[in-house]
């Protein structure tokens, strides 16, 4: 997935690679070493990760874009048509994120900075109220 969709994609868009901090969860196949070691030489020393560069952090799914609002959003509009193959699956993904209103990805970064602060609030401990915002 790396090596045929990130990586071509990160180029196609002409972003710069070395401005790209990659983050991940610990699960076991996130983590193994040929990913560890693939990513750190993608994105050197930017790899937040159960053994990256930088040790992902406990309980930290409040602080994550993609665990906090991408992947659930994701899940309901993708299923509603309950795609039959792969590739269709693929395709309406892409075509839900292409559809992410710039308002919309507006409210989520006021919102991730909300959660930000009141992590550091807490002094890095756990958020015991999640923040929800439409």
């Amino acid at each position: 997935m790396f090596k045929n969709f990130l990586i071509p994609e990160i180029r196609i868009n002409r972003f710069d690679r070395h401005r790209i901090w990659f983050q991940q969860d610990g699960a076991t196949a996130h983590s193994a070493n040929v990913v560890i070691n693939f990513l750190r030489s993608k994105f050197r020393g930017r790899v937040i990760s159960r053994f990256g560069d930088i040790a992902w952090p406990p309980c930290s799914p409040d602080l994550s874009i993609c665990d906090f609002f991408l992947w659930g959003l994701l899940k309901s509009r993708v299923y509603t048509n309950k795609p039959h193959t792969l590739d269709e699956l693929k395709e309406t993904i892409r075509q839900e994120i292409a559809n992410l209103s710039p308002e919309m990805l507006g409210k989520v970064f006021d919102n991730f900075s909300a959660r930000l602060e009141e992590c550091i609030a807490k002094d890095g401990h756990n958020l015991k109220d999640v923040i929800f915002k439409s």
